[in-house]
């Protein structure tokens, strides 16, 4: 028990210190003591008591997360209107300059990426037009946009570009795919913790939800377990 319960606490602290790592405010966490990390982890090793020793039956019980980790594989399939948008945004910098014709022509090019199920033939002749031979019936969809790239002069290929990201996007975007993901039946307090990112969280446009460690001025606050830091 005293391993178990030393484990719980270092799980608590090394998801608080992560949590607060990504904001400035530091109002709640200077209010958290040991004396709370070792309460919440006596708590939990004591009412999880019988859960734990039901899911240590579990092929996929980690002693370390204290939770079932059960590995699966899903199916991605593209979504065809990121695959619009992330053309549409490769490519215009060539429809700044463009005439009417020639934007008609880069509309249509990239409709035969976010439309793969319509068999309107000015898709392809859009093609012929911009990028002569980029086209061919077996050639990889991602081969002719880049051909098309390159011939309206928007291929960047130097180390980091905006180019290269949206491209390596839109490429991945195309094709069906297998995605592996891992679910976790956690009783780790630590995971309770953190179940959402910190409010104004510096790494931009993650998960939060109304339950927060970092404000005070919100309605709910210290976690999804109505937690008190004291």
């Amino acid at each position: 028990m005293n391993t178990l319960k030393k484990l719980t606490r270092n799980n608590i602290w090394t998801a608080l210190e992560d949590y607060f790592r990504h904001t400035e405010s530091n109002e709640v966490y200077d209010n958290i003591s040991d004396n709370f990390v070792e309460r919440l982890a006596s708590d939990s090793i004591k009412s999880k008591r019988e859960l734990r020793e039901l899911f240590c039956k579990s092929q996929g019980w980690d002693e370390n997360l204290q939770a079932i980790v059960i590995n699966g594989t899903k199916t991605h399939n593209p979504d065809y209107i990121l695959v619009h948008n992330l053309a549409n945004s490769i490519l215009r910098p060539a429809k700044w300059d463009a005439d009417c014709d020639k934007l008609t022509l880069i509309e249509r090019a990239i409709c035969f990426f976010s439309r793969p199920n319509d068999k309107d033939e000015s898709y392809i002749n859009a093609i012929e037009n911009l990028a002569p031979q980029a086209y061919a019936p077996r050639k990889k969809r991602s081969r002719i946009f880049k051909a098309i790239c390159d011939s309206l002069g928007v291929t960047d290929l130097s180390a980091g570009s905006e180019f290269q990201r949206l491209f390596a996007q839109f490429a991945d975007e195309l094709s069906t795919r297998k995605i592996d993901f891992k679910l976790f039946m956690s009783i780790n307090p630590a995971h309770f913790l953190t179940m959402s990112n910190p409010k104004r969280d510096d790494r931009g446009s993650t998960m939060t939800s109304c339950h927060s460690f970092n404000v005070t001025d919100c309605d709910y606050n210290c976690g999804c377990s109505g937690l008190r830091s004291r």
